[in-house]
């Protein structure tokens, strides 16, 4: 009940499933924009990146850590926001080794350039105050 006081919209009275929590997003991203809209963006695009991965990875790891996986990314979702979604996604540790198991150089190269882009435009963002943690 905490969490309606900080006003992080997210749901504590029901369960909010994953259809309407991302029609929810494709509506903020098609209708805003800024910071709201980078946000929104972000954390859309690491969800749905760290289940592509985890889905990628299913029969070359554990059940339990494929279910561990699951969950750890669609538990959050109940809320009825992917807000700290990145965040929570960190845990879901098959994830690097579904990145560990690319074998082309090129994705490989791709990927390290998206990912270090993010870090200094996503620090910039920290240091400048646009997000408290």
């Amino acid at each position: 009940t905490s969490q309606q006081i900080f006003g992080n919209e997210r749901s504590t009275e029901s369960i909010i499933l994953l259809p309407q929590v991302l029609y929810r997003y494709v509506k903020i991203l098609l209708s805003t924009t800024g910071l709201l809209f980078t946000s929104a963006l972000l954390e859309v695009t690491a969800t749905i990146f760290a289940l592509i991965l985890v889905i990628s990875i299913r029969k070359k790891i554990p059940k339990e850590w494929f279910v561990f996986s699951l969950f750890t990314i669609f538990i959050p979702t109940l809320t009825g926001t992917l807000s700290s979604m990145p965040r929570y996604i960190i845990v879901v540790f098959p994830i690097y080794i579904a990145l560990a198991t690319i074998k082309s150089n090129v994705v490989k190269i791709i990927l390290a350039i998206i990912f270090t882009s993010l870090l200094l435009i996503l620090t910039g963002m920290f240091a400048q105050g646009y997000w408290v943690a």
